[in-house]
């Protein structure tokens, strides 16, 4: 969980993490006073499931926007708490 980071930073930061430790997958959130921010990565080559379906399920439980790939997918909402909890509930699923 980020708080108010660079939103340019923030991919690069994902795709680092994934490179670097290549058996994990992450979910990075980063909040602002107006939205929440969030991106699903792995690497390439590893085994643990994050399908795009997640962000599309993130997306249509806070009337979110976005999507991706296998590998990386993103999206942002509105920033309530209620959001945020149901961001974490579901990527608690992984």
């Amino acid at each position: 969980m980020l708080d108010n980071a660079d939103s340019a930073v923030i991919p690069g930061l994902a795709q680092g993490l994934a490179n670097k430790y290549t058996n994990h997958g992450f979910a990075i959130i980063n909040q602002t006073q107006q939205k929440l921010a969030y991106i699903l990565t792995k690497h390439v080559d590893a085994k643990v499931k994050m399908p795009p379906e997640l962000i599309k399920e993130i997306n249509t439980a806070t009337s979110g926007r976005g999507g991706g790939k296998d590998t990386y997918c993103q999206g942002s909402c509105l920033n309530t708490t209620i959001n945020l909890d149901k961001i974490k509930e579901i990527i608690a699923k992984l």
